[in-house]
């Protein structure tokens, strides 16, 4: 059974402000034309790249290790082609100049889709010049699409970081991935550790072998090589699910399965704060580390939220 894919999780007061504060204004741009599809170019490092030959979008190599997922989205490019026929493209795409050629800023899909619809040219907006956020534009354009798989979200999520280091504003804090993309406060502190994770925990991702960006997390934060590569391969199936435990939850007669206790308690602040920010990552949780009270609330949270996938 496939998983379904987490959506982008910002409340949609904060999208329309990182989108309204990302918009190029009219003083960016230097023109609107019909521009001839083949005097245009895909973006390269735009993260949902998928490298599909602009000549023939349908033309997928079986042996391709992305064939799948290509398939998947040119299936849904033919129903937007179907719609440019009919209509047209409504939406003009914005692309800047590479020397005598136009490379696209936003638009591929309806660029892409409009070369299978048979079209020759494409409304296009031209910008003055290669937006200086481009990516992080490209994100909030990419993660509004529910198909978007975990490992293009990471994949934005490290091009915006990456960007954001080009341009003398490193982001290496989660309050301040927090401020640049509009993500939650979870999902921060997630994607700051996928972010810097060895390339056996990015090689599972574009794998699928790890479908789940807590999941991911987890491992990121797990410094032994050994015992990361057993995670990897033992501690996720290929829908991202942890696999079942091998204790049994005892069923009363006639009653619900029994919860697991945990024995053992400790009165020492320091050891519980260790115990969660083990489990769930440093800072995740705000909460006064000197109130009993606080801390065995914020533990009940950290059980629900690994019971509920969050991590």
């Amino acid at each position: 059974m496939a998983t379904k894919l987490k959506r982008f999780a910002t409340s949609n007061s904060t999208t329309k402000q990182i989108a309204e504060s990302l918009t190029p204004s009219e003083a960016d741009e230097s023109g609107y034309d019909m521009i001839p599809l083949e005097r245009i170019q895909l973006d390269p490092e735009n993260p949902r790249h998928l490298g599909l030959d602009v000549s023939n979008p349908r033309l997928v190599d079986p042996e391709d290790a992305r064939s799948e997922e290509k398939r998947d989205y040119i299936e849904k490019l033919e129903d937007l082609a179907l719609s440019i026929t009919s209509q047209g493209v409504i939406t003009p795409i914005r692309v800047y100049r590479i020397g005598r050629e136009f490379r696209i800023a936003h638009g591929e899909r309806r660029f892409l889709a409009s070369i299978m619809a048979g079209a020759v040219s494409i409304p296009a907006i031209i910008l003055k010049e290669k937006p200086r956020t481009l990516r992080l534009q490209q994100l909030l354009e990419n993660f509004q699409r529910e198909d978007l798989s975990v490992f293009r979200r990471c994949e934005n999520i490290r091009s915006v970081i990456a960007e954001a280091a080009s341009l003398g504003e490193p982001i290496d804090s989660p309050e301040k991935l927090r401020k640049a993309t509009g993500i939650g406060r979870s999902q921060a502190y997630d994607y700051l550790a996928i972010a810097g994770a060895n390339d056996d925990i990015w090689d599972a991702l574009e794998r699928g072998q790890i479908t789940s960006v807590g999941s991911a997390a987890v491992i990121a934060r797990i410094s032994d090589p050994m015992v990361r590569a057993r995670a990897i391969s033992e501690g996720i199936d290929p829908h991202g699910n942890t696999p079942p435990s091998p204790i049994k939850s005892i069923r009363p007669k006639g009653g619900r399965p029994a919860a697991f206790r945990f024995p053992g308690a400790t009165a020492n602040a320091d050891v519980a704060k260790r115990i969660i920010e083990a489990v769930g990552g440093v800072g995740r949780y705000e909460v006064d580390w000197t109130n009993a009270v606080a801390v065995s609330k914020t533990f009940k949270q950290l059980l629900k939220d690994l019971e509920g996938g969050v991590l």
